[in-house]
């Protein structure tokens, strides 16, 4: 079936994505020192409930190493698929966490199933990947016994750990729920056929579809852009005079609607994009540095933004970090005296995962870092799978000085092509979900034929939120918020992700 397509490859966006495969490749052959520490289950508050407990496998026969709390004992299976172990924890208890560990990467699908008596079980859980470390957030569950099923390995498996947990709500105000918006509602804010009234109606009603009143930030991609010499406009700095104010005038449309659907608290930061090699990008922000500040502020305060997200994809040379760095000091440092919210403004970027070289100054002047953990291919080509786009990712950027409560994890709300081909779907459009499934076929952008594209269920986007959460990351951010289905279905991603915070704490409203 046709979905939305979000962007149609380039040559430029797949040799990044190539290099970004092999970087993730290089760090998970260096991560192996470090596993123990990638691995933990520390972040966890409450006791391990299979501690010690009682465990057995396909044949009966009685396990001690996946209950031991030891990642130095290993259980190696019988068989690549069916194979299953079941863990008896001697009375019922009530749990909603589930943390698996396996020794390699070839666990390609599994399930959990519980049961009170050991005969009859039912499916709470069920993922394509194991891998060093798994937390799966299950509905608050009460049972005796819990079973982890291997439906499909490239190799035996081999299983670590099985760890259950009933981990309490946190009590996590400041945990940030943010998502960008790219552009969605200017067309209809724009639209020259209706009455402003129409208008702002039409943007509402669009906005209703996805509950924004939970998001504590918001990205708005809303067409800002720059030249060499430091101007700042909106569209691609060719438009006439009445033009440009219509552009303008649907921003400020956007803009208060905005704010009349989300929380009071709401903080909204206008974006600009650039890439690497973009000839205007070092001008700008060196040479003309002064000016530029002074538009982009002029353009945040002219519409009510409380900050300045850049998305700058990304700096290469030695030369480009150092523009950079010294752009990002000085922009915050101008917002803070020169912004209408004053110290309250905001200064926040998407980085990737690799290569980031940015000094202690720079690192410390920004707020935040939505971390763009997807378009990046494991050894599956999967581009966001768990391990790789988690628990991974947060130890990277703690290697290079970015605090915990810094990092925004990014989940995406769209697909990308298995085997790192950069052509993205939009999660809405299917005509039947799952609510485990990762994986959907989609017609490809210019051959027709059927391609598996690889997704975040709402099960992933609830295990990928809570395990922000509660390993005591600042929060989560999406790519993007509009590529849900409407929030009212059981298998929105928006619903997914308060599911995490009204389980684990955080800001659902």
């Amino acid at each position: 079936m046709k979905i939305k397509k979000l962007f149609k490859p380039s040559v430029i966006v797949t040799f990044t994505v190539l290099i970004a495969v092999l970087v993730l490749a290089l760090v998970c052959s260096a991560s192996r020192v470090d596993k123990k520490l990638l691995a933990s289950s520390d972040y966890m508050s409450s006791d391990n409930l299979a501690l010690g407990a009682k465990a057995t496998d396909n044949d009966g026969s009685s396990i001690k190493s996946v209950t031991d709390g030891k990642s130095s004992t290993v259980r190696i299976a019988d068989r690549r698929d069916g194979y299953f172990l079941t863990v008896d924890m001697g009375k019922e208890v009530s749990f909603n966490s589930v943390i698996i560990k396996e020794e390699g990467l070839n666990v390609k699908s599994f399930a959990l199933y519980a049961s009170s008596d050991g005969e009859n079980f039912s499916k709470i859980f069920a993922s394509d990947k194991i891998e060093y470390h798994r937390f799966c957030s299950v509905d608050p569950t009460t049972a005796r016994y819990l079973k982890l099923e291997i439906l499909q390995s490239d190799e035996i498996p081999s299983i670590k750990e099985i760890e259950v947990y009933n981990e309490p709500s946190r009590d996590s105000p400041d945990f940030r729920v943010a998502g960008y918006v790219a552009n969605n509602w200017l067309a209809e804010a724009e639209d020259a056929t209706k009455t402003p009234e129409e208008r702002k109606a039409a943007v509402l009603e669009n906005m209703s579809e996805y509950k924004l009143s939970m998001l504590t930030h918001i990205f708005f991609y809303c067409g800002i852009n720059f030249d060499a010499q430091g101007n700042v406009f909106l569209g691609d700095g060719t438009l006439n005079e009445e033009a440009l104010k219509a552009k303008e005038d649907a921003l400020a449309l956007v803009m208060e609607c905005m704010r009349e659907v989300c929380s009071p608290d709401v903080k909204i930061s206008m974006v600009f994009g650039t890439n690497t090699g973009a000839p205007r990008n070092n001008p700008a922000m060196d040479d003309n540095r002064e000016t530029f500040i002074t538009n982009l502020i002029n353009y945040a305060n002219k519409f009510g933004f409380d900050g300045i997200d850049i998305d700058y994809e990304f700096p290469v040379s030695d030369y480009d970090y150092q523009v950079f760095d010294a752009f990002l000091i000085r922009l915050k440092e101008r917002m803070l005296n020169e912004m209408n919210v004053k110290e309250n403004a905001l200064l926040s970027c998407a980085f990737g995962t690799r290569d980031i070289n940015y000094s202690k100054e720079a690192k410390d002047s920004l707020d935040f870092v939505n971390v763009m953990t997807y378009d990046i291919a494991d050894q599956d080509g999967y581009h966001s799978s768990f391990w790789g786009c988690g628990p991974q990712a947060s130890v990277y950027y703690e290697s290079i000085g970015i605090s915990r409560d810094k990092i925004n994890l990014g989940i995406p709300f769209y697909g990308t092509q298995i085997h790192a081909l950069m052509e993205q779907y939009g999660y809405s459009g299917f005509a039947e979900y799952d609510y485990y499934q990762n994986i959907y076929y989609c017609d490809g952008y210019n051959y027709g034929i059927p391609t598996p594209v690889y997704f975040n269920s709402p099960a992933m986007v609830r295990d990928k939120t809570a395990y922000a959460l509660l390993s005591g990351m600042g929060g989560i951010m999406v790519w993007h918020t509009t590529a849900d289905v409407k929030f009212e279905s059981e298998f929105s991603l928006w619903r997914a992700v308060e599911t995490a915070l009204n389980i684990y704490g955080g800001n659902a409203q």
